[in-house]
């Protein structure tokens, strides 16, 4: 086949990097334009454009750029969007004249506009393929006319995640890795009064005082998995302004290999299993703290739900090199 040319993000778990790296196991031919071009300015400029710009970049002229260089190189497949990109109907018309399938995985609810501005959504309805992963988005997508709509759920980064080794003790009640959106603070809160040991990975949480003494700051992936092997209960919790069913963490914790207690949603049944299954379910900031208690109490039930996640992880079924799997066979290309 010919090439695929990924746009997005690259450096720590950005998924264009992610997905470069699965083409690369996967042998297939393939490039990143990357994202970040658009944003190398000084922060003032990139903050201004973003919000006085309709959550604008601030130099997407040079990224279209880059992005029509690339095009111009070789033969292309795939233009393959993971998340907001800089681009116009143009550069997507470009890409369809050259013989390309333009396909966008919406990282980001497109309706939330603390992350995505009304450009973006507009744009939406350019590309051939739109891939969602978000149940409660599909309507509003469907009603921008949006050609060919797709469900792909998140996955994981096989070079990143992955169970911890050697496999420290459990020393932790539990643990959470997560950024501190507002509707999150109430479950970290019932945690932290409830006697367990915890500890509180992720950006902001120090800004709240009763978290301050369990907030660690952000954890790289290697520390994640760690924290992930140490913790009796590692807490999933989806992001609400994104309308979340499921999160890149709910693929990340099976790929680490955690006792998981996740958020109780449709698509976390999906994917876990039945209650005690892959998981224990929580709804409410109580309901968590009696999640948590029921595994740190049953050493037997942790072992086979980290035992169920490592199988399910071996059999292939969620890493990104099996979402670019996926993908491809939805526009009719196989791959190895």
């Amino acid at each position: 086949m010919s090439r695929i040319l990924i746009v997005g993000r690259s450096g720590g778990t950005h998924l264009g990097g992610s997905f470069a790296r699965a083409a690369e196991r996967l042998g297939l031919p393939h490039a990143l334009a990357l994202v970040d071009l658009a944003d190398d300015v000084p922060r003032l400029v990139r903050s201004l454009a973003w919000r006085l710009g309709d959550r604008r970049f601030a130099r997407g002229d040079l990224f279209r750029r880059e992005f029509r260089r690339l095009l111009a190189q070789e033969k292309t497949s795939l233009v393959l969007v993971l998340g907001t990109a800089p681009l116009g109907a143009s550069e997507l018309e470009l890409a369809k004249a050259a013989g390309a399938v333009t396909a966008v995985f919406l990282t980001d609810d497109p309706f939330n506009t603390g992350s995505t501005g009304g450009w973006f959504r507009r744009l939406l309805p350019r590309f051939d393929l739109v891939l969602n992963p978000r149940r409660l988005c599909e309507a509003d997508l469907r009603a921008l006319g949006i050609r060919r709509l797709e469900r792909l759920c998140f996955g994981y980064d096989r070079d990143l995640f992955k169970p911890s080794a050697p496999w420290p003790d459990e020393d932790l009640d539990a643990g959470f890795v997560g950024s501190a959106d507002a509707d999150r603070a109430p479950y970290m809160k019932a945690v932290a009064q409830s006697g367990l040991s915890f500890e509180l990975y992720g950006s902001y949480w120090e800004r709240q005082l009763s978290l301050r003494a369990l907030a660690r700051g952000p954890a790289a992936p290697d520390e994640f998995c760690r924290v992930a092997a140490r913790a009796r209960a590692s807490i999933c919790l989806v992001r609400r302004a994104n309308r979340d069913g499921h999160v890149m963490r709910t693929f990340e914790l099976l790929a680490a290999g955690a006792a998981t207690v996740a958020e109780d949603t449709p698509e976390h049944r999906e994917i876990f299993g039945a209650n005690g299954e892959m998981a224990h379910y929580f709804t409410t900031p109580d309901s968590l703290v009696q999640a948590i208690r029921a595994l740190v109490a049953a050493p037997d039930r942790r072992r086979a739900i980290r035992a169920h996640a490592a199988a399910m992880v071996a059999a292939g079924r969620h890493s990104y090199d099996d979402r670019l799997r996926e993908i491809l066979s939805m526009i009719g290309i196989g791959a190895p």
